[in-house]
């Protein structure tokens, strides 16, 4: 036992003490969470084929259902184990380790192949997801409906915001900017009948002030489009991600995974 070179007064020793007490508990959450703990945040949008290669973008955005069934695969070969940001959350404020290898896989917009495409092989492989809903869109051709989210949510899929028409964020007023955050949060749990916890920023755009907009409308985590792996003592507002663009081969998308083993 560590013990003082010399003796104090016992009124003293208590005043040490409750020091030492308060002191701990005012570490902050996220100093308490194991420094060597990695979450791979893989980034997705629509899960399809049949794309003109006139658009560009939209075959950048486009992962085959066959890829997606190829690279889930390979997760799994290499022990990878699908949890939720609500783990980060916990891992952050101590109560959990994450696994060795963990992976949150989310898909951007809301778009329904997800629920036709891309929840069947994830099913398949015994993993989860998350999907960040344009509330606004909801239910709107090509997008998915009120009830396929309340099944999905049954299913244990984590439904989270994306502002409610997908603005850049930075650009928006106060007041506007306070509008999409906090209405795509209300549509959705008025949705689902259950709290929405997570945001992503609408193209991954965001500054100090949209940062701050999300914490005030009570959102635990928010991810970008920055490059690198998240960790429970990064920001939980400001989260980086891994995106799969559509097209890359296996033995590139095995090297993108392999960012988070070094």
């Amino acid at each position: 036992m560590f013990r003082l070179p010399f003796r104090l007064p016992r009124r003293w020793l208590a005043l040490v003490w409750l020091g030492l007490v308060l002191a701990w508990a005012s570490v902050p959450a996220a100093s308490l969470a194991a420094p060597d703990q990695r979450l791979l945040i893989l980034m997705y949008h629509y899960i399809r084929t049949g794309v003109p290669a006139s658009d560009r973008l939209g075959q950048g955005l486009s992962v085959a259902p066959a890829d997606l069934d190829a690279q889930l695969r390979v997760l799994v070969q290499r022990g990878y184990v699908s949890v939720t940001l609500d783990d980060l959350v916990a891992a952050r404020q101590g109560e959990t380790v994450l696994p060795p290898r963990a992976a949150v896989l989310t898909f951007d917009d809301g778009y329904a192949d997800f629920y036709t495409a891309a929840w069947p092989i994830l099913q398949r492989y015994g993993l989860s997801a998350t999907i960040y809903i344009i509330s606004g869109k909801l239910g709107q051709p090509g997008y998915l409906a009120c009830d396929q989210l309340r099944e999905l949510a049954d299913a244990g899929v984590t439904v989270a915001a994306h502002s409610v028409t997908h603005p850049r964020l930075p650009a928006l007023s106060d007041a506007a900017l306070a509008r999409e955050m906090r209405e795509s949060r209300r549509q959705l749990e008025e949705c689902l009948g259950q709290p929405v916890r997570h945001f992503a920023y609408p193209s991954g755009a965001y500054d100090d002030r949209v940062r701050a907009a999300a914490a005030e409308a009570g959102y635990l985590t928010a991810t970008t489009t920055r490059y690198g792996v998240a960790r429970p003592d990064l920001d939980p507002l400001t989260l980086p991600r891994l995106r799969v663009f559509g097209g890359i081969s296996l033995s590139q998308f095995i090297g993108l995974v392999a960012t988070a083993e070094r």
